[in-house]
């Protein structure tokens, strides 16, 4: 892996959503049920696995991972003419990978009042008294783009998959719906991602830098 790859990978791994898809939905007003992982111990309801159901993350993809791919591609396809760009299937495809664990944590116990709060027992004065979530293993997503470059002496090109990276989530973060597929879910992807791109552009004439941070050691 060269190291404008390496570079790609953590900067993909270092993206955030610009908005949930809840939040997206309700500003075009289109009713589409968007859920959650149920709580633990609750069965998975749908017929088809997380994986199907899940919603890619609305990532801005306009910013600084698309000049590092198309830098990547001159490692990937060295023939390259200087200065030509292959064609990119564009924004990438996002897959869930793993959907996540997560459990509650029963409140911490004292060693000699157990459960109970002592008043004067130092012990039990520092400890946390709330249930809390604990995330076991995070959800991943997988990130692929489609790249049409032509090889030496083939004009025609071929198309190639590459992963550009994975990002970690909380898998109480990841979203679920039904309709992303066939003719209503491209257009709800349409629709979306016009909201998604207006609100990264009305983030940067804030003043918001929405690519990732450089390395550190650069």
């Amino acid at each position: 892996m060269g190291e404008i790859e390496k570079e790609l990978r953590w900067a993909v791994a270092a993206l955030r959503p610009v908005l949930s898809w809840e939040e997206a939905l309700a500003r075009v007003g289109m009713g589409v049920e968007v859920w959650h992982h149920p709580e633990p111990g609750v069965e998975w309801p749908m017929t088809l696995p997380p994986e199907d159901c899940a919603l890619p993350p609305l990532m801005d993809w306009s910013g600084g991972v698309r000049r590092l791919v198309e830098a990547a591609c001159r490692e990937w396809y060295p023939w390259l003419e200087p200065g030509t760009v292959p064609a990119l299937e564009w924004p990438p495809r996002g897959s869930l990978e793993d959907s996540g664990q997560w459990d509650y944590a029963d409140p911490d116990e004292c060693a000699e009042h157990g459960d109970e709060r002592s008043v004067g027992c130092a012990e039990c004065e520092g400890l946390r008294d709330e249930v809390q979530a604990v995330v076991h293993s995070p959800a991943v997503w997988s990130w692929h783009v489609n790249v049409l470059a032509a090889s030496s002496g083939d004009s025609s090109g071929t198309a190639e998959s590459w992963l550009l990276g994975t990002t970690e989530f909380d898998p109480r973060e990841v979203e679920y719906c039904l309709v992303h597929d066939g003719d209503s879910g491209a257009l709800l992807v349409t629709t979306v991602s016009r909201v998604v791109a207006e609100e990264a552009d009305r983030r940067r004439r804030l003043g918001d830098d929405l690519d990732p941070p450089e390395p550190q050691g650069r």
